[in-house]
């Protein structure tokens, strides 16, 4: 059993990918882009650009390692096994000739279906495109009466959908406030987290992103419609042996299936914000998720000007290549050579560093024992966080606890990711059940960063905070390949390929630590080409660049002018 992307090369991974970034844009710009609706005037093609680039990039790295394999030799039998009616029908197509017996399981035609049925059921539930709109649209109206700030406009709209990012704008909006730049006001479309910092502007909790209004299929209702003109738009232009036909189908089916109203609701819900607010200045998240997405091409739509603020670590891939806010806070050079190279504008795309990070600048001593009193764990004891991943299943989860509690006397901290729903994590905690092992689900990672000793993980931005205080990470990634690479190679990690290696690097840790051994410097180096500058004062340049949108906006020319100071 081997990984799809572990039979590429570099450059063909490579030549995957600028392929996918060119043919995302013909699909949602060509023949095919009347068949994704609009909602305020906005296309959902372009909305869900990024979940477009990931299908295509996927089923590209899987179908070049098929076509590598099947050409190694005289296959027998090729049993394929998705639930993705698009991957089923395109590998099928693939094979078709190239095997003496060839299945797909569940059956792609049972998929096919499934898929109809929903659309016609969606259809029985109809409640009317108006009415829809009109709920969500009373129900942000409403929120904004309750939670919004009265009768001052505010100047900076600032949109959050998930902790990591609310963190990043306490930091925005503290700088502001400093400055005098206000009022600012925060739509936050995540759950209130326990331990987060007190916002300087106005906040109004807006639920998950879609959740307003009716919850009904309003354009699930239209997918049977919408695959006979796929049919005649993508077919004439593929040849029948082609997997180009039935990939893009699903792709779109599973985009009406299961996004589309979503981000409908959501629409309405952004329009009726701005149109009620009338902001100077919109700010985001990363403009390639939807959820941001959304707000920066409203706001364009009315002469809004936009500013995006990177989150996480921007990976060399076509989703990270594209820009459509007006300008972007990149936390280091390294996304914005990227989008330079991929025809991005340099003078869009300014380095501001990570504002999340500020306070890890201002880290004392003390950090340590106050955190580890916050968690009630033993000062004494060598702790470990397991910093997991929604994606990962229970044998890796377990297997690497097991290797884990195979060290004597260390303490494992489980962390799964904010955003992930699933029980798995209780459900362990209950049939493996050891007081060496605590699960935290609520709070920030910064406190349980501080807390322990050394983190494991297989791919995720709490590295960077790890490595900001100085903490050894270990990543534990058995598959090959993995997006952390960059963290090994820039000497902030180690790599370990087996469970047995992890239990003895975690021992190595532990008997360094008892030893008094000094750590490792860390290259500053490296973390400078991740993070850009950690100097606390990337919330202050990302409130300069709000401050100079401010001063470019006709609309804020009779208001109170705003003070840019650089330093």
């Amino acid at each position: 059993m081997v990984r799809a992307v572990d039979r590429l090369s570099s450059s063909q991974l490579r030549n995957i990918h600028e392929r996918v970034f060119a043919r995302s844009f013909e699909l949602i710009r060509g023949p095919t882009g009347n068949v994704f609706p609009e909602v305020c005037g906005v296309s959902l093609g372009a909305l869900n650009l990024e979940t477009i680039q990931m299908y295509l990039a996927s089923f590209g790295v899987l179908s070049t390692a098929l076509d590598d394999l099947l050409g190694e030799g005289a296959v027998t039998a090729c049993h394929i096994v998705s639930a993705d009616v698009g991957f089923a029908g395109a590998l099928e197509r693939q094979v078709a000739g190239r095997a003496n017996t060839i299945s797909t399981w569940p059956p792609r035609r049972l998929l096919e279906l499934t898929r109809w049925a929903g659309s016609k059921s969606a259809a029985l539930r109809f409640v009317g495109y108006r009415r829809a709109e009109q709920a969500a649209r009373g129900a942000m109206a409403a929120l904004l009466r309750e939670q919004g700030p009265g009768g001052a406009r505010p100047r900076v709209l600032i949109v959050s959908q998930s902790t990591p990012l609310a963190q990043t704008f306490d930091a925005v909006e503290g700088a502001l406030a400093q400055a005098g730049i206000g009022p600012v006001m925060r739509l936050d479309f995540c759950a209130p987290t326990t331990g987060a910092r007190e916002s300087s502007g106005t906040v109004c909790r807006c639920g998950a992103p879609g959740a307003l209004g009716f919850k009904a299929g309003l354009l699930r209702a239209q997918w049977s419609d919408v695959t006979r003109e796929i049919r005649s738009r993508v077919a004439p232009a593929a040849s029948e042996v082609s997997s180009e036909a039935p990939l893009i189908e699903g792709l779109v089916g599973r985009l009406y299936e299961s996004a589309f109203d979503v981000q409908a609701r959501h629409l309405w819900a952004a329009d009726t914000a701005l149109e009620l607010l009338q902001p100077d200045v919109v700010v985001v998240g990363p403009d390639q998720a939807w959820e941001s997405q959304a707000f920066v091409q409203l706001a364009r739509r009315r002469g809004i000007p936009s500013l995006s603020v990177q989150d996480g670590v921007a990976g060399d891939v076509p989703w990270w290549w594209s820009l459509t806010a007006d300008r972007l806070a990149a936390t280091s050079q390294h996304l914005v050579q990227m989008l330079v190279r991929h025809g991005v504008p340099p003078e869009r795309c300014r380095v501001t560093g990570q504002p999340r990070y500020d306070f890890l600048a201002r880290s004392g001593p003390d950090d340590q024992r106050t955190a580890r009193a916050a968690l009630g764990l033993d000062p004494s004891t060598f702790a470990v966080l397991f910093a997991a991943q929604w994606m990962h299943g229970p044998d890796y989860v377990w297997g690497v606890l097991s290797a884990l509690l195979a060290v004597p006397g260390i303490h494992v901290m489980l962390r799964p990711h904010p955003s992930d729903p699933r029980d798995l994590w209780e459900r362990l905690m209950r049939e493996h059940a050891s007081n060496r092992m605590t699960l935290h689900r609520a709070g920030d990672s910064f406190g349980l960063v501080r807390a322990c000793d050394a983190l494991v993980t297989q791919h995720s931005t709490v590295v960077l905070e790890a490595a900001l205080l100085g903490k050894p990470v270990i990543i534990a990634d058995f598959g090959g390949r993995s997006g952390s690479a960059d963290f090994v190679e820039a000497g902030i990690a180690t790599a370990v390929r087996g469970l047995e290696e992890l239990t003895r690097e975690v021992q190595r840790l532990v008997s360094a630590a008892y030893m008094h051994t000094a750590k490792p410097a860390r290259s500053g180096e490296a973390l400078d080409a991740l993070l850009g500058p950690v100097d606390g004062r990337a919330g202050e340049r990302v409130a300069i660049l709000i401050a100079k949108a401010l001063q470019r906006t006709p609309r804020a020319a009779a208001r109170r002018p705003v003070a840019v100071v650089e330093r």
